[in-house]
């Protein structure tokens, strides 16, 4: 399988990375580097009901929330866990 492409909501990079120290956000993008370019749906449990298109890849106690489309993954947000996965519809494609 090809490498796939890695797009990150433009809302990720704005506000979720805040949130993150650098040394975390590294370690997180180096997790979604490893694990979500290669093999996706591997890693990514599928998630239910309103969510059902999207995935999530936990990394220690944040969530990655991601859609596979075609060739790329589109990272949708990146949030602790204790934030759940309220208001985030509006993220996806």
């Amino acid at each position: 399988m090809p490498a796939r492409i890695i797009y990150y909501h433009p809302l990720v990079l704005e506000k979720d990375v805040r949130m993150l120290d650098k040394a975390m956000w590294d370690f997180i993008c180096g997790i979604i580097r490893k694990k979500l370019i290669t093999n996706a749906e591997s890693f990514g449990k599928p998630l239910r009901n309103a969510l059902r298109n999207a995935r999530v890849l936990r990394v220690g106690d944040w969530r990655v929330v991601f859609q596979i489309i075609g060739n790329t993954v589109h990272v949708c947000t990146v949030r602790h866990r204790s934030e759940g996965y309220r208001c985030i519809e509006t993220r996806f494609i």
